[in-house]
């Protein structure tokens, strides 16, 4: 896959996520089973969602800027494009860790499975374009 395409991909993904969590904060909460989990008040309730709405506005950003990215991601010189891949595989391989430890000790649910799959696969295809553009300028 090359590094314009996965960027479109991350891009498309962040975008829909973004969206989903945005709009429907109460409802993406429950497909993380984190409703099911939590004995809170509605008003402790309806603070999380609007976290979890906050965490949409900030995919959909992610996700419209990387969107942008990707057209000129070619245009880059290396020492660019490393840069950018490293903040990807890097923020990347954070999420991992946390959803991770989300997965196991809050959600556990085929959502945060999902979730992390996605997060393991951003990690290692850009960990694979660092380690391409490596070889290449070796």
């Amino acid at each position: 896959m090359k590094l314009q395409q996965l960027v479109s991909f991350q891009a498309f993904t962040y975008i829909i996520f973004g969206i989903a969590f945005g709009l429907y904060g109460p409802l993406m909460m429950a497909v993380f089973s984190v409703g099911d989990r939590l004995q809170i008040d509605a008003l402790e309730y309806w603070q999380v969602a609007a976290f979890a709405r906050m965490l949409g506005g900030i995919l959909l950003g992610f996700g419209l800027l990387l969107w942008a990215v990707r057209g000129v991601l070619n245009q880059i010189n290396q020492e660019g494009q490393r840069g950018i891949i490293f903040a990807l595989f890097l923020s990347s391989l954070i999420a991992v860790i946390i959803s991770i430890t989300q997965q196991s000790l809050i959600w556990q649910s085929i959502a945060g499975w999902i979730s992390t799959g996605l997060f393991t696969l951003f990690t290692i295809a850009y960990g694979y374009c660092l380690f391409q553009l490596q070889r290449i300028s070796s």
